[in-house]
């Protein structure tokens, strides 16, 4: 939907589906038009922030936002940054109090589609905390899970939420019921070729650059239009992927 020449990545629909916000490969938080593409900069750029979420008025973007304590390096504390769409205003509050979010990325805020409540992920562990339609908290944090968490997600009767656990998908709801796994019924495998396919080489290009130790690789390439096929010298076989050997010692 975008064209823009960066990367366009973690994101998230607005309630009406008329928008998309996403962040850049800068950390920047942007908005896409779904009908138009139109890219629109909201906010940043930030240090490695999560995942866009919207409110239910689609007003307000909440998202995991390091919020520095000093100008020279990025110490700090992972925090939620609320951001207007309308006047622009941001706020940043702690999740709990003295504490810090988990990996930002996938792991919260994640805002239900009611608008009532965060869900998050501290020390591992699922977390929820009710908020209003601006996600300012008007109540206490409640643990959910006391299982290794991640990547959190609400269904849309906004009591039911999934999340992983070691790769394994699994479900519990707001009202603290033990997580229980659900079986993805995915049943695509990928085919296995059969036969044998003999390419012929149209031509050769190669690059020769130095190696660790001041050496010279060459490596280079058979190109036929749309099939390669990637050699290297004796010297460099080891980066291939071929038998280690011993290695040489560095030279003084």
């Amino acid at each position: 939907m975008t064209k823009a020449p960066g990367a366009a990545i973690l994101p998230a629909w607005a309630p009406d589906a008329s928008r998309l916000a996403f962040v850049d490969e800068t950390g920047t938080v942007n908005l896409a038009d779904a009908r138009t593409g139109a890219v629109t900069r909201v906010f940043g750029p930030l240090f490695a922030p999560g995942r866009p979420a919207f409110s239910k008025d689609g007003r307000t973007l909440a998202i995991a936002a390091l919020r520095p304590n000093a100008k020279r390096f990025r110490e700090g504390a992972s925090q939620v940054l609320t951001i207007d769409l309308v006047t622009g205003a941001t706020t940043y509050r702690e999740i709990m109090p003295d504490r810090s979010l988990a990996t930002r990325g996938v792991d919260g805020p994640v805002w239900s589609p009611d608008g009532k409540l965060f869900a998050f992920v501290v020390d591992g562990l699922l977390w929820i905390r009710q908020v209003d339609a601006t996600g300012a908290p008007t109540g206490p944090a409640r643990q959910l899970t006391d299982e290794p968490t991640d990547a959190p997600s609400f269904a849309g009767d906004s009591r039911t939420i999934s999340y992983l656990v070691g790769g394994e998908l699994r479900l519990t709801t707001v009202d603290g019921h033990s997580g229980r796994s659900y079986v993805v019924p995915l049943r695509w495998r990928a085919g296995k070729p059969s036969g044998r396919t003999v390419i012929h080489a149209g031509r050769m290009c190669g690059t020769d650059f130095p190696t660790q130790y001041g050496k010279t690789s060459t490596s280079w390439w058979m190109a036929t239009g749309s099939s390669r096929s990637h050699h290297t010298s004796r010297d460099d076989r080891r980066s291939a992927g071929s038998t280690p050997r011993t290695p040489r010692s560095r030279p003084d």
